[in-house]
């Protein structure tokens, strides 16, 4: 198990404390330097983190909603498991709420949406060549997660949500993968240009190929 606070030393600012620590453990756990099964003492991570019990049990109620830690009365609080088959229902969930979504989309892709999603892809490419793959990773969140706010269907957001941070998770924990980054930025241009046309079919098409190129890559050892 990785130590708790490897990023460095870690400063938290009253107001911050809880945040900041989310973000970290979240940070670790998503990139593998905390890893299934992991268990995570409220009194170790506080006394690592130098912050009170308090904030770490408000940080740990943060992970348990997305799903990356599962806690279970007297036996403590440990990083989620994710199984490959939890794992493909979640590939062909996000699928279908996608194609739902950008469907709804695109006729309401107004210049305001498409110039927040170009930024975002734009800083995309600036983290892809930067090598940094779990930014490339939260940015790749936010642009999906930017498409489908637009489709009216609030109460599916954290569904969504929940489904690209675990998938995300579960490709950085892949052993000896390496991934194109900036190849993977790149690829968001094209459901960009679709909204523009603001048809929903072209839009369905564009999402379909996006996503249908990360599940063959991440069914492809499933099968067989």
């Amino acid at each position: 198990m990785a130590r708790l606070g490897e990023a460095g030393t870690v400063q938290f600012s009253k107001a911050r404390k809880g945040s900041v620590l989310y973000d970290d453990l979240r940070r670790q756990i998503v990139k593998g330097g905390l890893k299934p099964g992991d268990p995570m003492l409220e009194i170790t991570v506080a006394r690592e983190y130098g912050c009170s019990q308090g904030t770490v049990r408000e940080a740990l109620l943060r992970l348990q909603e997305d799903g990356l830690v599962v806690r279970s009365g007297y036996r403590g609080t440990t990083v989620s498991v994710t199984g490959p088959a939890e794992a493909r229902e979640m590939q062909f969930l996000r699928l279908h709420l996608e194609t739902q979504g950008i469907r709804r989309t695109a006729p309401l892709a107004d210049e305001s949406l498409l110039a927040r999603l170009s930024r975002v892809v734009e800083d995309m490419e600036r983290v892809a060549e930067a090598g940094d793959e779990y930014a490339l990773t939260e940015l790749d969140c936010e642009f999906h997660l930017a498409i489908f706010a637009r489709a009216g269907m609030p109460a599916l957001d954290a569904i969504l949500s929940r489904c690209l941070l675990h998938l995300h998770r579960l490709t950085l924990a892949e052993p000896g993968r390496t991934r194109p980054l900036l190849i993977s930025a790149r690829r968001h241009w094209d459901v960009v240009e679709a909204l523009r046309t603001r048809d929903p079919d072209t839009a369905v098409t564009a999402i379909t190929h996006h996503i249908n190129t990360v599940l063959e890559t991440g069914l492809a050892g499933e099968e067989g």
